[in-house]
């Protein structure tokens, strides 16, 4: 969820109140509302610890770190899952999420079906060419 202060539009009704609602209110609402959804995301994410995911795999981040996304992510908004295993990028996995936190997601390659389909990537992390998502298997 993105969250903004509110700004003067030029042309708006509200621009020309007179009564503007002062700078230290707008972030002190805006961290308010950050910590309702941080806590909100930190808890679906610890929803999903423990089950097999589908994943695409993106790339390595700027730490060597290999990284994909869920089917509901979208890239440079929401949060990523770190991967551990043999994949490469543009590749389609199941994966077992194993750790959450607050945004993104820890998963490790799963031993059966490990590659499931390669989709070529015009640049790393464009999920344009993504399929549809396979059904989501849930293990208790």
């Amino acid at each position: 969820m993105g969250v903004f202060r509110y700004s003067k539009e030029e042309g708006t009704a509200a621009a020309r109140y007179s009564d503007q609602v002062p700078e230290a209110v707008k972030r002190q609402r805006r961290r308010a509302l950050m910590q309702v959804q941080a806590e909100i995301s930190a808890a679906a994410n610890r929803r999903l610890v423990g089950s097999e995911q589908t994943v695409l795999v993106c790339g390595e981040d700027e730490h060597g770190r290999l990284y994909g996304r869920l089917p509901t992510q979208a890239p440079e908004i929401d949060g990523q899952v770190y991967l551990r295993g043999d994949t490469d990028m543009g590749q389609i996995v199941r994966a077992r999420i194993i750790r959450a936190s607050t945004y993104d997601l820890q998963a490790e390659v799963s031993e059966v079906g490990q590659r499931i389909h390669t989709y070529p990537l015009t640049q790393a992390g464009n999920t344009s060419t993504f399929p549809p998502p396979l059904q989501e298997r849930h293990h208790a």
